[in-house]
């Protein structure tokens, strides 16, 4: 997955919690109305009759969306707001994040052995050390950060994202090929409750199992279409997780599992 096309869907949940938070407020779910047309006066989202309109931006913009959803959205120029990462695709150097500059179009962090607070300061596979210098990964570690882009850190070594099977030991889900940890084992994931499925009236708790026994529930989450209404997101269980896939690491997040 190219990082374009990730930064599409991160816009596309960050909509879709957006609804999800209004929809709590007002115990009921709103809808979402997409007008191809350019934003006017920089105007991309407004509420009208509890409906969520949004308009398209310049291609040199995109749509702020306040943190308290019932406000109005407007349209930010690309270079007015740092929000990316090293590695991240980029048109000049305000829109990289803690110092990094904008080089090809690719934010670039400092190279190994160069001055750092925090890892976001380093450059992509790089991290920052207790002597403040981005350095290499390395095979041992105390945190994630200190592992390649593909591992995590378990048990003070760094192990790729998905390899063990369920039954072996684990605390990190990140390690386990469900993304899922019970009774500090890899284990087969959550499974939504089989009268759960499809949608469901708002407001209600979707639940979930796990060999049998309900583990958690969550509220349904708004679709943004009335016509759909409300639905339960799928469980771990539910998905295929041979491959490391954004939309699982979504649903953890969702789900609170860590």
């Amino acid at each position: 997955m190219c990082i374009r096309d990730s930064i599409e869907i991160m816009k596309s949940i960050l909509i879709l919690l957006a609804v999800a938070t209004l929809g709590s407020a007002q115990n009921r779910c709103p809808e979402i109305v997409c007008n191809e047309t350019v934003a006017k006066d920089g105007l991309c989202s407004r509420w009208v009759s509890k409906k969520l309109f949004m308009n398209m931006c310049k291609k040199d913009q995109f749509c702020f969306l306040p943190l308290d959803v019932a406000k109005e959205g407007h349209c930010v120029k690309m270079n007015e707001m740092p929000r990316l990462l090293p590695g991240e695709y980029c048109d000049s150097n305000k829109q990289c994040l803690h110092g990094s500059i904008c080089e090809k179009n690719v934010c670039k962090g400092n190279e190994k052995g160069k001055p750092c607070n925090i890892d976001e300061n380093c450059d992509v596979e790089l991290y920052c050390d207790s002597t403040k210098r981005c350095a290499a990964p390395t095979k041992d570690c105390s945190k994630t950060g200190k592992c390649k882009s593909n591992e995590v850190c378990l048990k003070g070594a760094c192990v790729t994202i998905g390899q063990l099977k369920d039954g072996v030991d684990s605390t990190v889900p990140g390690a386990c090929r469900s993304y899922y940890v019970r009774d500090k084992k890899c284990a087969e994931g959550p499974r939504l409750h089989e009268n759960d499925r499809l949608m469901c009236p708002y407001d209600e708790q979707c639940r979930y199992n796990h060999r049998g026994k309900e583990v958690f529930s969550s509220k349904c989450i708004c679709s943004g279409s009335l016509a759909v209404g409300a639905f339960c997101a799928p469980g771990l269980g539910d998905v295929d997780t041979s491959g490391v896939s954004l939309g699982i690491i979504i649903v953890r997040g969702l789900y609170g599992i860590r």
